[in-house]
């Protein structure tokens, strides 16, 4: 395996990682009230998209923003401990191109 393949599969595997941490998250955040009612059918979707073997990288890229933006309001609304908060900070730097 060449350096550039080893790098592309780890990079893979940070982004699968991450978003299993921002699902596994948002669910808590739903749990706890953190998360708006009307939000919870988008967040459903996005789970689902991340399942589906006819999803698109723009489909994709769509669920990880409807996620990472549940994750900023259930941090404004003051349901993150310290250590989810910093936890999601690193998760979410993952997608910043």
């Amino acid at each position: 395996m060449s350096e550039q393949e080893s790098t592309q599969e780890d990079s893979n595997d940070k982004v699968k990682d991450s978003i299993a941490f921002l699902i596994d998250l948002v669910k808590k955040c739903v749990s706890r009230g953190g998360i708006e009612f009307e939000n919870v059918i988008k967040i459903n979707k996005s789970i689902e998209i991340f399942y589906s073997s006819d999803s698109t990288p723009e489909s994709q890229e769509d669920a990880v923003m409807t996620l990472i933006k549940c994750v900023h309001t259930a941090q404004t609304n003051g349901k993150l401990s310290l250590e989810e908060a910093f936890k999601a900070y690193k998760h979410i730097t993952v997608f910043r191109v």
